[in-house]
């Protein structure tokens, strides 16, 4: 892998090069970085998912409590 000009190789640590303009370590393997962001993705809309799910469940129990009390 060719690193880009003004970064330093990272010693001991693969996909990461040392911008020298600022001293930033950088990752550069973006495959990993793109997979890592669709894994969040996935996870937040399994979690807004449940979230929905969870708030229509405890919608039904109020209503059927409204039923038991006005037929009771």
């Amino acid at each position: 892998m060719r690193r880009p000009q003004g970064k330093l190789h990272v010693e001991g640590a693969t996909g990461f090069v040392r911008d020298r303009s600022n001293g930033a370590i950088l990752f550069t393997k973006q495959d990993e970085v793109d997979a890592a962001r669709a894994r969040k993705a996935e996870r937040l809309a399994k979690e807004s998912r449940v979230d929905r799910l969870e708030n229509d469940v405890q919608e039904i129990k109020q209503l059927l409590q409204k039923l038991v009390e006005k037929n009771g």
